[in-house]
């Protein structure tokens, strides 16, 4: 399960970077021109995260995640996902692509989940 969610959450970022018409699109929809989608954009976003949830339950049975709260997990790193995607362009460019920044942000979340 800690695969899957890796690679969820990486393509996530990607899809979210190389696609950010889509990803502006997603957030107006909750707080700009395109509220009446909203509707829509929630439940998409329960049941994303009801799938990191679920990864996150799975590594936390495994024992491979310490016990943590699996909603509000799921939600940290979808939030720093979409922080991720915001950001990309005009501040974190400079640390390198995509995938590097990602790769570094990913690293230092799940190491904080890990079971000791």
């Amino acid at each position: 399960p800690l695969q899957a969610l890796r690679e969820l959450l990486t393509l996530d970022v990607k899809l979210g970077v190389e696609h950010k018409e889509l990803a502006q699109l997603w957030i107006s929809s909750f707080f700009g021109d395109n509220r009446q989608f909203v509707g829509t954009a929630a439940d998409v976003l329960e049941e994303y995260a009801d799938l990191v949830q679920d990864l996150v339950r799975q590594c936390v049975e495994r024992g491979l995640f310490r016990e943590v709260d699996e909603r509000l997990t799921a939600f940290l790193l979808l939030g720093i996902n979409e922080m991720t995607i915001a950001f990309y362009d005009n501040l974190l460019q400079s640390f390198g692509s995509v995938d590097d920044v990602y790769a570094s942000l990913q690293d230092m979340m799940l190491k904080g989940l890990l079971k000791e």
